[in-house]
């Protein structure tokens, strides 16, 4: 039973929630399974007797998962994660790290490989890169990525007799993985090339707000600047600031000059950002030199 002074045996937090999809608690400070599966496993069945005891009725009982639990000594965290429920993303997140843990143990690798495992599964399932992927495969795959990375020799036949998953399969996975974190990486990229478009263009005062603006883009799901290259999306974003602060030391041909494109290709993704739909208006509070450009936009009034 559980108590509302339950803690985790790790940590002694009181973060523990339960995780429907198999019936056990963890601990979301450490990601460690306090107690699995709270399932009644006695018969299926009981008796309800009335004055004749011949009478009596056999009737099905479907105890659930938390039927074995008193639920009015459960911890307030804990009924509010069984009420409320548990992110497909979260619990999927939880296995896996117990399952890649589980191999780095049995395989004797070092926490480091474990950890930078677990962090290529956690930025490929936040940008949402494995739906209809199987799990094995893709941890075993990570895996094998995470050794490399650490310059950690180990046999894709170890890993197989370890986590069952074949080799076929396994360099499948990091095809696959490799090409999911390299799409992931390039999307992050833009700060990083606009950093340097501001010092070559000696704009340094800009690098800040074009660096927020690279980052509001990528994470804006309404803004279609998919297959688009991370350095246009920086010329781009330099371009809008420039013009929002009317900053006429840098023109358009010298921003593409820069990024090696033509003009035209920064024109169009400069427009992607300023058109009404982009809901970009009143995402930087912080720069309203930048809000007044884009809402004047937005109302209709042509750029310069």
């Amino acid at each position: 039973m559980i108590r509302n002074s339950m803690k985790c045996k790790k940590c002694g937090s009181n973060d523990l929630r339960l995780l429907e999809a198999n019936g056990s608690y963890m601990c979301f400070n450490c990601n460690t399974e306090q107690q699995g599966r709270f399932i009644d496993y006695t018969a299926d069945w009981r008796v309800f007797s009335d004055t004749n005891t011949k009478n009596a009725v056999h009737a099905s009982k479907t105890r659930g998962v938390n039927d074995t639990v008193d639920n009015t000594a459960l911890d307030t965290t804990a009924n509010e994660a069984y009420n409320k429920g548990i992110s497909n993303t979260e619990k999927s997140r939880y296995k896996a790290k117990q399952l890649i843990s589980d191999w780095c143990h049995r395989m004797g690798l070092p926490q480091k490989i474990e950890e930078k495992a677990v962090e290529f599964y956690c930025k490929l399932i936040d940008k949402e890169k494995l739906k209809g992927r199987n799990m094995r495969s893709i941890a075993a795959g990570l895996l094998a990525k995470a050794c490399k990375a650490n310059n950690q020799n180990i046999l894709p036949k170890r890993i197989q007799e370890v986590t069952g998953v074949v080799v076929k399969d396994q360099v499948r996975a990091t095809m696959f993985v490799n090409k999911k974190l390299k799409d992931v990486d390039e999307k992050m990229a833009p700060g990083a090339y606009v950093r340097g478009y501001c010092d070559e263009l000696k704009q340094h005062r800009l690098k800040p707000i074009c660096e927020e603006v690279c980052k509001t883009v990528i994470e804006r799901s309404k803004i279609n600047i998919e297959g688009r290259r991370p350095q246009t999306i920086a010329g781009a974003v330099l371009y809008l600031v420039c013009r929002a602060k009317r900053i006429t030391d840098v023109t358009l041909g010298s921003i593409a000059e820069k990024v090696g494109c033509t003009e035209n290709t920064i024109t169009a993704c400069y427009k992607i950002m300023i058109d009404p739909q982009s809901g970009l208006q009143d995402c930087f509070p912080k720069y309203p030199e930048l809000t007044e450009f884009l809402k004047a936009r937005s109302q209709g009034k042509k750029d310069d």
